[in-house]
């Protein structure tokens, strides 16, 4: 009998969504499935790069443990098939046409796995960004520190087999970037714990990384800024952040200088970087928003 998983309701690109999403997704995953699962997302009207990004994550995650399953995607409405189309969903779960990110009126940056921090990592999203509006400088810097952050972090800590999935988003009409990187790896309150033995629980990871100076220290080098400079870096963008790791949560607002953390009900096997942020233009241009 297959094993089916429906999500009935939109994954929209905010935490209160998403966190909705992983609440009924990880124990799905956690708990053991048949032969035949499935995750059934057709009755969904809304998925974005957030939601993208965390089920391409496990779903790679699970293919390398030889536990794969399949994925239904939702056949409209036509932005949202679109979607699955541009952000590469459709290529890599269903053997879809590759999608073809120099398409004038795309907005999105596909899927890509990272295994290491490059220094061009963050150049696809500018590429596409410029191709739609005039970014500025402090803008594109802000967004390749960024990148380059949550994947040296990946790369340095989180000791996932196949490095981290990324997916970004351009939204013309509120000019904002929204931005996810997954890894299934052993998470924040795993990592620390090697050097940090005094540590409670997964928020409290959080909230020590959140503030800085806090690292595993996997090299020698590191010295546990990067969570807490992204977190500076989106407010300087006037965007939101959410951290997940195992079963806590950090949040970060530039509606409040204040983060919250929170432990949460489920477990996911790994850390999720999850960001929006506005970016400054002078032009805008028309788009069918893929």
């Amino acid at each position: 009998m297959t094993d089916i998983l429906k999500i009935d309701f939109n994954v929209d690109d905010r935490w209160s969504d998403l966190s909705a999403f992983f609440d009924k997704f990880c124990p799905w995953i956690n708990d053991g499935r048949g032969a035949d699962s499935l995750l059934d997302l057709s009755s969904c009207s809304y998925l974005g790069p957030y939601a993208a990004s965390s089920i391409y994550a496990v779903w790679a995650s699970m293919k390398n443990q030889g536990k794969p399953f399949d994925v239904k995607l939702p056949s409209g409405p036509p932005p949202l098939k679109a979607f699955c189309k541009f952000s590469g969903l459709d290529h890599y779960l269903h053997k879809g046409s590759r999608p073809n990110e120099d398409h004038p009126d795309c907005e999105t940056v596909p899927l890509r796995v990272s295994y290491s921090p490059r220094a061009d990592t963050g150049s696809p999203l500018i590429k596409l960004l410029n191709r739609h509006i005039q970014l500025s400088s402090e803008s594109e810097e802000y967004l390749r520190l960024c990148l380059q952050e949550v994947t040296q972090n990946i790369a340095d800590h989180s000791e996932s087999s196949f490095g981290g999935v990324w997916c970004g988003r351009f939204f013309r009409k509120t000019n904002e970037v929204r931005i996810a990187c997954v890894d299934c790896g052993v998470g924040i309150r795993g990592s620390l714990e090697r050097r940090h033995t005094d540590i409670r629980s997964s928020s409290d990871a959080l909230e020590r990384v959140f503030k800085g100076g806090f690292s595993s220290q996997s090299r020698e080098n590191n010295m546990g800024l990067g969570i807490s400079h992204l977190v500076n870096w989106v407010r300087t963008m006037n965007g939101s952040l959410a951290v997940l790791s195992d079963n806590g949560v950090g949040l970060a607002d530039v509606d409040s200088e204040l983060t919250v953390f929170h432990d949460l009900p489920f477990h996911f096997g790994g850390t999720g970087v999850f960001f929006t942020v506005s970016v400054n233009e002078d032009q805008a241009q028309p788009s069918d928003e893929y």
